[in-house]
């Protein structure tokens, strides 16, 4: 008999019911055969085999006690997948669980495939690995077969530490050390799953070897015999097209074309989206979507202030996946709870890259706040209340419906068109416009079980804005925003958190 989970810790649960075929539609659907691509995107932390779980959605998590699952201590301490995945195989919901046959662990910068997984659209497919260069370190992630992919998917898994043991850091405990009393350790972690908070270095790890910034896996989900897509390098120009709109530094999200990551109604469904939308704070929509099955990479962009009306900011390399959607939310400063959103593509064939033309963005209603377009509420116009509102919006997400005029902004300042909203161009690393960059070496067709890939390199996450982004003081249609210092500050109503992936 399979059992439910109890005593759990949502850690990557996100609503796909807009977006995904469930019930007597997956049903009329046959299982297919297909590959699981394990990729190590850290530098210096080998990954033990992973296990591959296939499930209806009953797994987008993990025990918040570490003892809920047996065997789940030996992998997070000494790497065994073995017992862990002979439990998870009995749970409910769960249709396989299967370890990446490989010799020995998967180097950074290198990446592992298990074939012959059968799924079916709207299954999820998690994987779970132990950092081989830590106490008991897992990184997790969930990817989600949906009907349009073709059984193509994609996304990446965060770190946790599994609570099962000190974070010591020193060679007597730390398998990769070859310490022979790893995995070994009876009571003495922390005794919970919660996000790992990094290498300390304090011992005999180091972060600059070790350490990681953003998740430590990424996962892929192909037909079978298709190769992984491989990363991508881009950059991205945002222009804003309004006459008294400036947009709060941007929050960019790499991920699967197939997965919306910002299917939600309500806005207490997507949290943090209220933050950015009120206040053009990024933290806790950043920690969110990188819980998100789907989502490869999440950026906080720090552009330095925000970006005026006529303006336009460039990010020169972020890192990508060919294949995959970039996404950007960014906030109209003057309006209550106002975003755009705007979605571009990456592709990469023998090592040349092509991206798709300028998108203009749509201008959402977040829902969170009511348009009362009053100075006491609105970001821009430096009011001490701004981004403070709970519970008094819509309800639900909406496309914006302008600017009324009907307090203290006016349609002719802050009001915009369908053409006139933001603009973003994704493009090749260092350039401003959408030119093709010169073509890379074509790949070999000679792909091994474990294969060697580029240095990989962390996102930007170290670019993320603090919890109150402060706008520079800016004259827009001859109504000057007094937006420094005290007067104008994009509130968070929590205090920063680490985002780690």
């Amino acid at each position: 008999m399979k059992r439910p989970f109890t005593k759990v810790l949502v850690l990557a649960v996100f609503i796909f019911t807009a977006s995904l075929v469930f019930a007597g539609q997956v049903a009329a659907q046959e299982s297919q055969g297909l590959d699981v691509t394990v990729r190590n995107v850290t530098k210096g932390q080998p990954l033990t085999p992973p296990v591959v779980i296939v499930h209806n959605g009953s797994l987008v998590r993990l025990p918040e006690d570490p003892e809920a699952i047996m065997g789940f201590a030996a992998l997070a301490e000494s790497g065994d997948p073995s017992a862990f995945a002979a439990a998870v195989a009995e749970y409910e919901g769960v249709k396989s669980a299967t370890i990446v046959p490989v010799e020995g662990p998967i180097p950074g910068g290198s990446e592992a495939t298990v074939g012959s997984i059968s799924a079916m659209p709207g299954d999820f497919v998690s994987v779970i690995s132990m950092l081989a260069c830590t106490n008991d370190a897992v990184a997790y992630g969930t990817a989600v077969v949906t009907q349009d992919g073709g059984g193509f998917a994609m996304s990446s898994g965060g770190v946790y530490d599994a609570g099962t043991e000190a974070n010591d850091e020193t060679s007597a405990t730390v398998p990769c050390l070859g310490g022979a009393a790893a995995g070994l350790s009876e009571g003495l972690g922390e005794g919970m799953v919660v996000r790992h908070p990094g290498i300390e270095g304090k011992a005999d790890l180091t972060k600059e070897m070790h350490g990681w910034d953003g998740p430590a896996m990424q996962i892929f989900v192909t037909p079978a015999g298709e190769a992984a897509p491989e990363a991508v390098d881009f950059g991205f120009t945002l222009e804003n097209l309004t006459s008294g709109q400036p947009l709060t530094p941007p929050v960019v999200v790499v991920h699967d074309p197939n997965v919306d990551v910002f299917d939600y109604m309500s806005p207490d469904e997507l949290d943090g989206i209220d933050d950015l939308a009120e206040g053009g704070v990024q933290v806790d929509l950043v920690a969110t979507l990188n819980r998100t099955p789907g989502v490869v990479w999440v950026y906080g962009i720090d552009s330095g202030g925000p970006i005026i009306p006529g303006a336009t900011y460039t990010e020169g390399k972020l890192y990508g996946v060919s294949g995959a959607d970039v996404t950007l939310v960014s906030m109209f400063a003057c309006t209550n709870d106002g975003y755009i959103r705007v979605t571009g593509g990456v592709m990469s064939s023998d090592g040349v890259v092509s991206f798709g033309g300028p998108a203009t963005a749509t201008v959402f209603d977040s829902g969170s706040e009511a348009n009362d377009e009053t100075m006491a509420t609105i970001p821009c116009l430096g009011g001490p209340e701004a981004a403070l509102s709970e519970g008094l919006g819509e309800g639900e997400r909406s496309l914006h419906a302008g600017i009324v005029g009907n307090a203290d902004l006016s349609k002719e300042t802050h009001g915009w068109t369908e053409a006139t909203t933001g603009r973003m161009t994704l493009h090749a690393v260092g350039m401003a416009t959408n030119e093709s960059p010169e073509p890379a070496p074509p790949a070999t067709d000679d792909t091994p079980m474990v294969e060697e890939l580029p240095e990989p390199a962390p996102p930007v996450t170290g670019d993320i804005a603090p919890g109150g982004v402060v706008l520079l003081a800016t004259g827009v249609g001859g109504a000057v925003l007094i937006i420094a210092g005290e007067v104008f500050i994009l509130a968070s109503r929590r205090q920063r958190k680490e985002v780690i992936r």
